[in-house]
């Protein structure tokens, strides 16, 4: 996907320009996502709540969790809008494509 690809080239200008974005949150959304080996310590409790019934990896959706959360979105708005995306049904495979829905649905 190109929002993936712009995540991992560290593409700010293209991420900046996505709806609902700005030059600082895209800089997060980099620092968040480019380096998938690192492991975060942090809600990992709150990432179970948003898990998908359809499959989607425990790790994409806490990967798409803990972007909203560098955007700056509040933990509660952050797993309504995860769960919204997820009840579609569809099996996202990255956190990109989970932020790209929830993105589309603005």
């Amino acid at each position: 996907s190109d929002i993936a690809d712009a995540i991992r080239r560290g593409d700010k200008r293209f991420l900046a320009d996505l709806p609902g974005l700005g030059r600082a949150s895209a800089e997060q959304i980099i620092a968040t996502l480019r380096d998938k080996t690192a492991r975060f310590a942090g809600p990992a409790a709150a990432a179970e709540t948003t898990s998908s019934p359809d499959g989607t990896d425990h790790q994409v959706v806490e990967d798409a969790y803990r972007a909203l959360l560098a955007m700056g979105q509040p933990p509660s708005q952050a797993k309504s809008q995860i769960k919204d995306v997820l009840a579609d049904g569809k099996r996202y495979q990255s956190a990109e494509e989970v932020l790209a829905a929830i993105f589309q649905q603005r």
